[in-house]
């Protein structure tokens, strides 16, 4: 179908993505044509919350005339009986170019958070004046993750998985601003 054409698709009607500012995923794809080839992308680390509401996938990308680089997308179960009957649409999408490419693992790590119960927000210091910054959680808060924006254009994400105990830093990404001119 092509490669905007399935972002489109995949995401839910919230989604956000950077490019490089945040905007709202399907305002900018209706926009896009899709490129004679898509990217090619392999998911290299899973992590899922115990109820299977949300999941992060982070890995590589390969771009048809040449480059590469990394994604992390933010994956949230849909309501059953919806048009996907319950499948999972992307509601934040991020990533960068890479001047070399991510080594691929021998395989997909994957890991789910601890069903134990007790997880609640981790601990955090709002952002100062300036940043947009964005909080999300799994419906049970055992994946949580936070996205920011400077001014100048650089980003970050990062996320965290309930051990039974506490929570473990799992993600923690920064991109640097794109150079000016």
């Amino acid at each position: 179908k092509g490669q905007w054409t399935a972002f489109r698709e995949t995401a839910a009607p919230d989604a956000e993505m950077f490019v490089p500012q945040r905007v709202r995923a399907q305002d900018w794809l209706k926009k896009r044509a899709n490129p004679p080839a898509a990217v090619r992308w392999q998911p290299h680390e899973v992590w899922m919350s115990c109820d299977g509401s949300f999941g992060i996938t982070r890995g590589a990308w390969q771009g048809a005339g040449g480059g590469n680089g990394y994604f992390t997308t933010i994956w949230q179960r849909q309501e059953k009986g919806g048009s996907k009957g319950g499948g999972y649409k992307w509601v934040l999408d991020q990533g960068d170019g890479l001047a070399q490419p991510l080594a691929p693992p021998e395989m997909i790590a994957g890991k789910v958070a601890d069903c134990r119960p007790g997880a609640g927000p981790v601990p955090a210091s709002p952002p100062p004046p300036g940043i947009d910054a964005k909080d999300g959680a799994s419906a049970d808060r055992t994946l949580q993750w936070s996205s920011w924006v400077w001014p100048d254009g650089s980003r970050a994400i990062s996320a965290w998985l309930w051990n039974g105990t506490g929570f473990d830093p799992v993600l923690n990404l920064r991109v640097a601003a794109a150079p000016v001119g």
